[in-house]
């Protein structure tokens, strides 16, 4: 069970955090739920910012389309999958590891700035963890704004951020 920085997690339910979302609030306050296995679900309330961020084992679904909330017009998914070859090489995969405290601290703390630095939004991050086979989603990141533009630029600074960092490693899997 992994937990992120305690500094940063208040535990609240779902609805409370809904709730005190539409209130529109000044002062930023993080909620976090905690899931059962290898992996630790995030989820930060900042003002009008929905933010979270998922480390796991678990395959990324690719078919959810939960419903906008008032005031979002664009939806920016990035799915990253993994090539079936590195440097020329065919690959079966790519087996993913993490300094778990530190990835899951770094990925909170940059929640914690977009929702400071960036234009009102809601994220969401999921990265496999494990062997992920050629083919498979290795990443996901969501981003929901107002506007396109935003959203797309929004989407592009979050995958920059973690590609330079989250202690997140990958090691091919030569065939």
């Amino acid at each position: 069970l992994c937990a992120p920085d305690e500094a940063l997690v208040q535990l609240l339910d779902p609805q409370h955090r809904l709730d005190r979302r539409r209130e529109n609030l000044e002062n930023p306050w993080l909620s976090a739920a905690i899931i059962s296995g290898i992996g630790c679900l995030a989820k930060a309330v900042l003002g009008c910012v929905v933010a979270g961020f998922l480390l796991s084992n678990d395959p990324i679904p690719v078919t959810d389309f939960p419903c906008f909330a008032v005031g979002e017009g664009a939806e920016v998914r990035f799915l990253g999958t993994v090539r079936g070859q590195e440097d020329g090489h065919a690959i079966s995969g790519i087996e993913y590891s993490a300094y778990l405290p530190m990835a899951e601290k770094m990925l909170a703390e940059m929640m914690v700035e977009g929702a400071q630095q960036k234009a009102i939004h809601d994220a969401f991050i999921q990265h496999r963890l494990g062997f992920v086979a050629a083919e498979e989603p290795s990443i996901l990141i969501r981003v929901r704004s107002r506007h396109s533009a935003e959203a797309f630029e929004l989407c592009h600074w979050y995958l920059k951020e973690i590609k330079s960092r989250v202690p997140i490693w990958k090691q091919p899997i030569f065939l």
